[in-house]
């Protein structure tokens, strides 16, 4: 999903508007064109992180991509992940 999920399309347009640099990860061309169009400054793909990054905010399905995404930050950078379970939680809810 990348930067084209719920959470991404939210939080980019925000933290342009903060003065943030951007750069968000896209799986086709029209997807990288909408996330520019939202303020991304720079569009990659999943196998091209940039290197030097102040944040990572990582939303995945998997933690596969995680030592990726910790690599491309800066010496004290920060990685902020959010991994989703591999598995359906069926039911599952707050009170089992």
């Amino acid at each position: 999903m990348g930067a084209t999920g719920a959470v991404g399309l939210t939080l980019i347009p925000n933290l342009a508007t903060a003065g943030a640099e951007i750069t968000a990860t896209a799986r086709t061309t029209e997807a990288a064109d909408l996330l520019r169009s939202l303020g991304a400054h720079h569009t990659v793909g999943y196998d091209d992180y940039p290197t030097g990054v102040d944040v990572v905010l990582n939303l995945a399905l998997f933690a596969d991509d995680l030592p990726a995404a910790a690599r491309s930050l800066r010496p004290g950078g920060r990685l902020i992940s959010i991994v989703f379970p591999r598995r359906s939680l069926g039911n599952w809810n707050a009170t089992t």
